[in-house]
């Protein structure tokens, strides 16, 4: 048996990609699977973006140690630790000035979003809002 996953599209609008990760667990859980696949969205130029940043993420994490949200590198560069319920907004309306939590553009930067869960039991599982901005530069 495997973990019951999906990915839902909320948003496809440039410059934001808006997904809803959702997750019921048989008690295997994931690790590195890719959530949002960065050559698959198109930029303002026509061409693929350069980065994800992320400018919100909120839900709930239930039956688990916590879900990591990483950007796909050699060596993988850490994006959010979740845990229980959040809500995070990265893009200033809750505190002026914040820009989006930013890919950090590793030399070795694949930069999709990759999922990772730990101590996951089983009917453990997730719901994540997540909404992208597309860097072109």
């Amino acid at each position: 048996m495997a973990d019951t996953v999906d990915t839902i599209v909320l948003q496809n609008n440039y410059p934001y990609y808006a997904v809803r990760l959702l997750s019921k667990s048989d008690g295997t859980g994931e690790t590195n699977v890719v959530k949002v696949d960065r050559s698959t969205l198109v930029g303002s130029n026509g061409l693929e973006p350069k980065a994800l940043d992320i400018v919100h993420c909120s839900g709930i994490v239930f039956g688990a140690n916590h879900v990591a949200l990483n950007w796909d590198a050699a060596t993988d560069d850490e994006a959010l630790i979740l845990s229980g319920s959040f809500w995070f907004d990265y893009g200033g309306m809750a505190i002026p000035g914040l820009g989006p939590l930013r890919d950090p553009l590793s030399a070795t930067n694949v930069g999709d979003i990759l999922l990772t869960t730990s101590g996951m039991v089983a009917n453990g599982g997730y719901c994540i809002n997540l909404v992208l901005q597309l860097r072109d530069r």
